[in-house]
């Protein structure tokens, strides 16, 4: 099996939860990747609702980080306003998974 490779997306969810356009696509592209690639795929995402903050599924590792500020819904999380804040825990996590991961 080769490297793991790391997905990072604001928005990723539970396999067999997906309901929107995004989660779906983002869902799908990660398990191509898999098989295209023979990969374990690490995903870093934010955590919305009550997703579990850690999950591992279809050889998948999915971390998720806890939003700086209450997040509502899947769609605040790109109101142009509240991105740049939401994003920083993200981006925290997606560091520290590629140093781990390497």
């Amino acid at each position: 099996m080769s490297a793991p490779l790391l997905l990072v997306a604001p928005n990723f969810p539970s396999p067999g939860t997906a309901r929107d356009g995004q989660a779906i696509y983002t869902l799908e592209a990660a398990r191509a990747l898999q098989r295209l690639c023979g990969a374990r795929i690490l995903v870093a995402a934010m955590r919305l609702g009550d997703q579990a903050p850690h999950e591992e599924a279809e050889g998948m590792e999915i971390r998720r980080a806890e939003p700086a500020t209450p997040v509502g819904g899947v769609f605040e999380l790109y109101a142009p306003e509240r991105f740049p804040v939401l994003l920083e825990p993200l981006s925290r996590l997606a560091a520290q998974m590629a140093r781990t991961a390497a």
